[in-house]
């Protein structure tokens, strides 16, 4: 988050961060004003344009290696800063697809599953040159905007080094309208050719987001807060997004 705001990104002045046993955390200072979420439709495409600008910027921050900042967050491949991009594929995949209990559960089939290794396959074989800063969940319910119209960019609790565009994409095309998702392009100031250049790397990537949040609506802190029970039917309908992008991606293959 500092980082972001040298660079011109604003965000809360960060206070204090640390770890504890099981999590990080971050104490920002609070910042007044409207929450982003309550606006109207117009005022949402223009706060997605501005989201646009941002990840742009955020994008030229370079960070250590790939995936959590590894000097911080324990890792289960590496301790220090520097992680490799394979590195980080190999760690997701062995959280996401193989430590799963997906199909115990009866969340999914093997054959769910068998797609899912293939994505990962495909991810494995991006080659992308550097990490840099993602914020990895822009939303306008993560956007404040003072009296005065200053545009504030809250909750770095999803930031990871990354290939940059593809991992900012990921939750607005999952989470957002297409009318939302274009407004983030055009803030993005993405070329056409550049687009459809990554538009492959852009699909993979949307998957993997979809696993990790398979991967958190079945973990126990979310399944506690929701009665102890896994929601099959809220399952259901992430395979529903995830599917079509999956096809996608294998037909390419």
């Amino acid at each position: 988050a500092d980082r972001a705001r040298i660079t011109g990104v604003p965000t809360p002045e960060v206070l204090a961060s640390g770890r504890t046993e099981t999590t990080c955390f971050i104490i920002s200072r609070a910042v007044a004003g409207q929450n982003a979420a309550g606006f109207g439709k117009e005022e949402i495409l223009s706060v997605f344009r501005k989201l646009g600008e941002w990840a742009r910027t955020l994008h030229t921050i370079p960070c250590g290696g790939f995936g959590e900042d590894a000097a911080t967050i324990a890792s289960p491949v590496a301790g220090a800063a520097g992680v490799s991009w394979l590195d980080w594929c190999e760690s997701e995949y062995l959280i996401l697809v193989e430590e799963g209990e997906y199909e115990m559960k009866g969340l999914l089939t093997e054959v769910d599953l068998e797609r899912f290794r293939n994505i990962f396959g495909q991810l494995r074989a991006l080659t992308p040159m550097r990490a840099v800063l993602a914020h990895g969940d822009l939303s306008h319910e993560n956007v404040m905007v003072s009296e005065g119209g200053l545009s504030v960019l809250l909750d770095w609790g999803s930031g990871l080094g990354c290939t940059g565009l593809s991992f900012d994409l990921a939750p607005v095309s999952m989470w957002q309208s297409a009318a939302r998702y274009a407004a983030f392009l055009e803030g993005y100031c993405l070329p056409p050719a550049e687009y459809e250049a990554r538009l492959h790397e852009i699909r993979v990537v949307k998957v993997w987001y979809g696993l990790r949040m398979l991967q958190w609506m079945t973990s126990d802190p979310f399944v506690l807060r929701r009665g102890g029970k896994v929601d099959p039917e809220r399952i259901a309908r992430l395979m529903q997004v995830c599917n079509p992008w999956i096809d996608e991606c294998l037909t390419r293959a």
